[in-house]
């Protein structure tokens, strides 16, 4: 006769305590599970952790272990085991009970035995098995209603059953004891048959990766392994003791472990080798989850732990992205190097505006890199796909772990809120900037701020193209070659308000400092922004450039956008800093040294205008201002057109200078006249660049690139492009005179043991110059620029310095020629030095 035991479901919220720790990674915290009861076997069904042990306790988690709620399940037997689905729990004195609606009550089932039952599964909705104590196997064909004993022929206890499939089941116990289940058809009864492994270890806990690569769990320190179903067993010595209890595998070569003493131990090379995790309890741990990066472990005395495990990156070839969205501008960064596309969904634009219309103005956009190695041509691409990965490059050789991912930190982010803001440290020695509050001189954890100085958010990562499979000729805009290794540091940042009255809501910033870990130079080195810029609806796009302003631009061809409707806004790019050619002097910064476009394949645009496909060297030839088969661009506004590497640098608005309303000339295979013809709206790719062909990127050196993108809208779509010209002069000032502190570099490394402002380099100089300056001690400073009248026209900075060297690089293309003043203030020390203009 079946009996029914009705108990009311009670439930106590746990306390979260994840704000009682930072978040660092690799840091295993205790959370309140609600319960001080041992905690004996956990479980991961439907993105719930279920987590049952002594004195009834049944713990949940909806959150990976953040949080846990406590259910009780009205029964004082110590639980042992929760089936796959969580819908039967079983027990000691025999307990097996079932739940119909997800844990309210649970109902006590006919078991027949009053042997301890430490695992029970479900074979569909009527069959079953549970295994216990002293051989006991049960099994049901009427759901878990009834239960009939089978005899195994041994006593040694039955730890832990996991199903195959629908008809099949792993059974381990105690002395070695591996059985396979088999729901036979058509009898529909169960048969055990016993695999020999060679050993008398206990068994504790198995996982099946597939039907034939098993791994179990067992005392002393060992894993039992196999990858023919159980036919040869390898023992694989862990260099632990400690009995283990569960295992858990994130991927396949990344296993985590757990046993006696609050043991917990991981391996990153499929098992050859393992090392301890810190856990900060002794208590014995009985289970671990490893899912997404984040490590949720119960045990003994109501112990529940999770531990934020690395971050998202190390897997080469998988993407992943974050996004800068502060301000009116939102965008997504990916970790392949491009930006402005949205990757959760194919051919889909990323740089939105306004913020939440749904509105778009660019698909996609990345920098990409191209010069010689030993005479052979090599990219590092990032158009529309990215040869980029999260890494770093040592000695020449690509590497990389969990630590390089995106991180994004903002006004409001703390070490308790946020993974990114306590993790920062992980990127310090990579270039991320941070704000050395306590000013020691080095990056504390939880005291120093990370980010931009006053931006409104900020995004880093380290990038590197040192995987050769991360290389393809469907990068976009051609690729494939072997590696460059090239590391690129990239920051993005943003601003919601002004900045020193200047309004930045429009506005984007991003910097890429690029080094050579070739263990060769790059020569003939070029940089290029390549950029996809499909302004609302993506078939009516004009394109141009101000070579003065190294601006390139996109806006509407006509007033009327499909998207944005009347009066289209212009979107676009302004390069702030470009490389130096240091062989020719330690300020021959090159600016933007070409601009030009290219179409899609059958958009219907001449054939060396076209996309590079899968060949390099005509993405090559872009990059240095030629067509893809190396014809030059012909201005179409003088006669005889003349030979340009800037396309379309007239005035839109006011109509002067060579703009896509007065057309182009089509030429190609090296021919350099032709007629001019009209340039229909369409789908338009630009590519800003910045290189030469004697340009050497030696092994080691580092260069730097910052852009800004930008979005502006006036009274109609040319009068857009006036106003996207003045917004980036604004930026321009802004930038270059100081006022966004990422534009001072830092040198803590250089012994500093007296003040000193040094002269100027060059002096005179057109249009820039280097002022550099050392100071020995902590302490307010402030840099200033002066016209010849004792004016003060530019600060350059104003705020608490720590010792060391600092550079800053001046940019006076907005300034007449003429004598300069620079003047370096401290509470101990003032000097002025005197430059010239010359322009």
């Amino acid at each position: 006769m079946k009996t029914k035991l009705f108990i009311p479901f009670f439930i106590f919220l746990s306390a979260v305590t994840l704000h009682s720790q930072p978040l660092f990674w690799n840091v295993w915290q205790q959370v309140t599970s609600g319960t001080t009861s041992n905690l004996n076997f956990l479980l991961d069904y439907t993105g719930k952790y279920y987590g049952v042990g002594d004195n009834g306790a049944i713990v949940v988690s909806s959150n990976s272990g953040s949080s846990w709620v406590l259910q009780n399940s009205g029964f004082p037997n110590s639980l042992k085991g929760i089936s796959p689905q969580a819908n039967f729990i079983c027990g000691s004195n025999g307990l097996i009970a079932k739940t119909t609606n997800a844990g309210v009550n649970y109902a006590a089932q006919v078991s027949g035995t009053i042997n301890s039952l430490n695992s029970i599964a479900l074979y569909g909705s009527s069959f079953g098995v549970a295994i216990g104590d002293n051989g006991t196997a049960l099994n049901t064909s009427n759901g878990g209603t009834n239960w009939n004993a089978n005899s195994l022929g041994i006593t040694s206890h039955l730890n832990h059953i996991i199903p195959f499939d629908g008809q099949k089941g792993l059974i381990i116990g105690d002395n070695g004891v591996v059985f396979i289940t088999t729901l036979e058809i058509p009898s529909l009864t169960f048969s055990f048959r016993r695999i020999n492994t060679g050993t008398s270890l206990n068994l504790k806990y198995a996982v099946l990766l597939d039907s034939n690569n098993i791994w179990i769990t067992a005392s002393s320190g060992k894993i039992l392994h196999t990858t023919n179903a159980g036919v040869n067993w390898q023992i694989i010595n862990t260099g632990f003791t400690n009995d283990l209890y569960s295992i858990s595998f994130p991927s396949t070569d990344v296993i985590y472990a757990v046993g006696l003493g609050g043991l917990i131990i991981k391996s990153t090379n499929g098992g050859a080798t393992f090392s301890q995790m810190n856990s900060g309890t002794t208590s014995d741990l009985k289970g671990i989850i490893v899912k997404n990066n984040i490590g949720t472990a119960i045990g003994n005395a109501g112990i529940t732990l999770k531990n934020i495990l690395g971050g998202n990156g190390g897997a080469i070839g998988v993407k992943s992205q974050k996004q800068l969205n502060p301000n009116t501008i939102s965008t997504w960064i990916q970790n392949s190097g491009t930006f402005n596309q949205d990757i959760r969904t194919n051919n889909t634009a990323g740089m939105e505006w306004p913020k939440g219309s749904g509105k778009t103005a660019i698909f996609t956009t990345g920098l990409c890199l191209a010069g010689y190695v030993n005479g052979e041509l090599r990219l590092a691409n990032a158009s529309y796909n990215g040869e980029y990965t999260g890494g770093y490059i040592e000695n020449g050789i690509a590497k990389t772990s969990t630590d390089f991912q995106i991180f994004r930190v903002a006004p409001g982010d703390d070490c308790y809120n946020s993974v990114d803001y306590a993790n920062w440290q992980t990127m310090i020695p990579y270039g991320a900037p941070y704000r050395d509050v306590n000013g020691n001189g080095q990056y504390d954890a939880c005291i120093d701020i990370p980010g931009v100085k006053n931006a409104s958010q900020t995004t880093f990562i380290c990038l590197i193209d040192g995987f050769p499979q991360t290389h393809s000729t469907s990068e976009g805009f051609s690729g494939g070659t072997t590696p460059m290794n090239a590391e690129v540091h990239l920051t993005s940042w943003a601003y919601a308000d002004s900045v020193s009255g200047v309004s930045l809501s429009d506005v984007q910033f991003f910097k890429w400092e690029i080094i050579n870990k070739n263990n060769t130079a790059w020569t003939g080195f070029y940089s290029s922004i390549v950029c996809d810029p499909d302004l609302g609806s993506a078939t009516d796009d004009y394109i141009g450039c101000d070579s003065s302003r190294n601006l390139g631009y996109c806006f509407n061809a006509t007033n009327t956008d499909g998207v944005y409707g009347s009066n289209p806004p212009a979107v676009g790019m302004r390069m702030l800093r470009t490389p130096i050619r240091r062989s020719a002097g330690p300020n021959d910064t090159l600016g933007m040294t070409s601009f030009c476009y290219f179409t899609g394949t059958g958009s219907g645009g001449i054939v060396c205008e076209q996309d590079p496909s899968s060949a390099p060297s005509q993405a090559y030839n872009y990059m240095k201002g030629l067509k893809k088969d190396g014809t030059p661009w012909l201005n179409a506004i003088s006669t005889p057109p003349y030979i340009t590497k800037f396309c379309y640098t007239g005035d839109p608005e006011t109509g002067t200078g060579w703009t896509e309303y007065t057309g182009i000339i089509k030429n190609c295979g090296g021919v350099t006249t032709g007629n001019v013809e009209p340039s229909p709206p369409g789908d338009r790719r630009y590519i800003l660049s910045s290189g030469k062909d004697n340009f050497t990127f030696n092994h080691g050196d580092t260069q730097t690139v910052v852009m800004a993108q930008m979005i502006a809208r006036g009274s109609n779509n040319r009068n857009s492009v006036t106003k996207l010209k003045q917004l980036s002069d604004n930026v321009y000032n802004v930038f270059h005179n100081g006022n966004i502190s990422i534009g001072i570099n830092y040198n803590p490394s250089v012994v500093v043991n007296s003040f000193m402002l040094y002269q100027n380099y060059p002096n005179p100089f057109n249009p820039s110059t280097t002022i550099k300056f050392q100071i020995p001690e902590n302490t307010f400073a402030s840099l200033k620029i002066y016209d010849v009248s004792g004016k003060e026209i530019s600060t350059v900075l104003n705020e608490n310095l720590l010792r060391g060297e600092y550079e800053y690089n001046w940019n006076a293309s907005n300034y007449s020629s003429g004598v300069y003043f620079y003047k370096l203030e401290t509470e101990n020390f003032t000097q002025t030095r005197k430059m010239i203009l010359v322009k």
